[in-house]
């Protein structure tokens, strides 16, 4: 059986990992850009966890 996946933790978690290699290795980014674009990685993440109740393709959480 196929399980459900929800690309909003893929971005989430993406945006992240681009906001890190480009902050080290390429150029500081300014924290008026970074903490929001952060704070939108994380909602993401979080949106991901809630609707699919799986944490990183883990078993689903009982309730």
């Amino acid at each position: 059986m196929k399980e459900k996946y929800n690309i909003f933790g893929t971005i989430g978690v993406l945006l992240y990992v681009v906001y890190t290699l480009v902050n080290r290795f390429v150029r500081p980014i300014p924290d008026k850009i970074a903490i929001p674009l952060i704070l939108i990685a994380i909602a993401l993440v979080v949106v991901s966890v809630i609707k699919t109740g799986r944490i990183w393709g883990g078993n689903k959480r009982k309730r």
